[in-house]
């Protein structure tokens, strides 16, 4: 039976052999070190313009910068209305584009000029992607204004003489059940998002109107540039109660009806009560505005011009001469 032999090295073979490999090993971890200065600091100098072009003050990318979709969507929607008088404040007005509330899918943007608002737009998002305008209001006093709110909270002496703090949530079902929730300690309140009204509700007494109310599945129609826009004088609707004297609601039909009564400068009075009978509003309509696809909306004197869609005014309420 053959043997094969171990094959030994001559121990100064090794300690060469050996030596060698950590020659190499130590040239190749410590060689950046024997760099000259000066190309270390340009190594260094060209880093530091590289990663600064790609991550500007913030930390972020400048590309995350760009405008988001819906907000091209609302500069697109505020050109089309500045375009007319009614709306001519917005031309320069910047868009603050806030959340509008749990479950509604939906945004506001405030609409403000050298830091004074001039309006506000109510955005949802559509099923099939992308966004549609909803109500929209001319003025000062937007949608869910903190200031407004404030002062009502202090005008009914809930805050007391030394401020006591308070929370605020938004609830927007729709334009006449939009609503501030205020919560005082352990007390809640409810005011209406527009005129910052307090609304006759306790606990047990919201929570039987909000079983009334449901955000709405219907999507706004498409908005298009205008070929129409009418706004006249606004009346008291409470000089005549038509509502309570029984008087028949006026037919508006699919609308034109209502156009040509507010063309002829004749009132025209919308009453809905989106809580049962806990509240009525009962507002002048003064105006309208209608759309190249047919889309028709129309003015509302409630704290300011607000105009709401047709059908959503027809679905919510009913009209009176």
């Amino acid at each position: 039976m053959n043997v094969t032999e171990p094959i030994s090295l001559p121990k100064s073979g090794c300690m060469r052999l050996i030596r060698n490999r950590i020659r190499r090993q130590s040239i190749s971890r410590s060689g950046v070190h024997r760099l000259p200065p000066r190309i270390l600091l340009s190594i260094l100098v060209f880093w530091v313009s590289v990663t600064s072009a790609l991550f500007p003050a913030g930390g972020q990318a400048s590309a995350a910068q760009a405008p988001s979709g819906l907000e091209l969507q609302v500069q697109a929607w505020q050109r089309m209305l500045a375009a007319q008088d009614a709306f001519k404040d917005w031309a320069q007005a910047d868009a603050d584009i806030q959340a509008l509330g749990p479950g509604t899918h939906g945004w506001m943007a405030v609409l403000k000029t050298d830091g004074r608002t001039v309006g506000y737009m109510v955005i949802h998002a559509a099923e099939e992607g992308g966004y549609r305008l909803g109500e929209y209001g001319v003025g000062p006093n937007a949608l869910f204004d903190p200031a407004s709110l404030k002062k009502s909270l202090e005008e009914n002496g809930l805050l007391g003489t030394k401020g006591t703090p308070y929370t605020a949530d938004k609830l927007y079902f729709h334009p006449f059940a939009a609503v501030w929730e205020v919560r005082i300690g352990s007390d809640l309140y409810w005011l209406d998002a527009k005129t910052a009204e307090l609304l006759p509700f306790d606990r047990s007494g919201w929570e039987k109107s909000r079983a009334l109310l449901s955000v709405s599945k219907e999507e706004p129609e498409p908005f298009s540039e205008s070929v129409s826009l009418h706004v006249g004088k606004t009346f008291d609707p409470y000089d005549k109660l038509p509502w309570m004297t029984g008087e028949p609601t006026f037919d508006a039909g699919n609308g034109e009806k209502a156009q040509t009564r507010l063309r002829g400068g004749l009132h025209l009075r919308y009453v809905s009560e989106p809580y049962g009978q806990d509240v009525l509003y009962a507002l002048p309509v003064i105006g309208f505005r209608q759309g190249k696809n047919g889309r028709l909306d129309l003015a509302l004197d409630m704290a300011g011009l607000r105009f709401v869609p047709f059908r959503e005014l027809a679905r919510l309420g009913r009209f009176y001469a």
